[in-house]
């Protein structure tokens, strides 16, 4: 990588609070699309998230990249994502954390009489939860880990230690 380049960037405090506002700024106008379509055309609630949901990632996705390749002058890889592969396993890791204590609860509460466990099998249901999926992964999830986990604190990390990084980087999402 060029020194040069790296020497002209803009000060870490205009990169991180451009990371932040873009953040902001997707979050407002997702919330603010989604109520419009709700209240002007009568959209319904799958509607208003699943755009909230769209707007929030095609702003955020783009714009952080941006940001690292422009204001950073650092490659995207830089920002410490995984391959497909370790992201694969720790989605099933994430999902495991909740999965399993989740079954078990369930098993005792059968096996010891503790409670009655039926599943109804309601298309609606499924698709309520599929959905709810999409959108919490698009709205939240993405966005969420590519700018503040990613980005920032990325920038952070290489002028203070990690749990100063990791605080102000908490701090800024609260």
């Amino acid at each position: 990588m060029d020194t040069a380049a790296l020497d002209d960037r803009p000060s870490l405090a205009i990169r991180i609070v451009a990371a932040w506002l873009l953040t902001l700024v997707a979050l407002a106008f997702a919330g603010w699309a989604g109520e419009f379509v709700e209240t002007a055309f009568g959209a319904g609630r799958y509607a208003r998230y699943g755009l909230q949901a769209l707007i929030m990632s095609g702003v955020v996705v783009p714009g952080i990249l941006w940001l690292r390749v422009n204001l950073d002058r650092a490659p995207v890889c830089s920002l410490g994502l995984p391959g497909p592969g370790r992201a694969l396993r720790d989605m099933g890791l994430g999902i495991s954390l909740i999965a399993v204590p989740l079954l078990a609860t369930i098993l005792f509460a059968k096996l010891f009489g503790w409670a009655t466990v039926t599943l109804t099998d309601s298309g609606g249901a499924w698709v309520g939860l599929l959905f709810s999926m999409f959108t919490v992964f698009f709205f939240e999830a993405l966005p969420e880990e590519l700018a503040f986990r990613g980005y920032i604190y990325r920038n952070l990390n290489t002028r203070m230690s990690r749990i100063l990084a990791g605080a102000v980087t908490v701090a800024l999402f609260v």
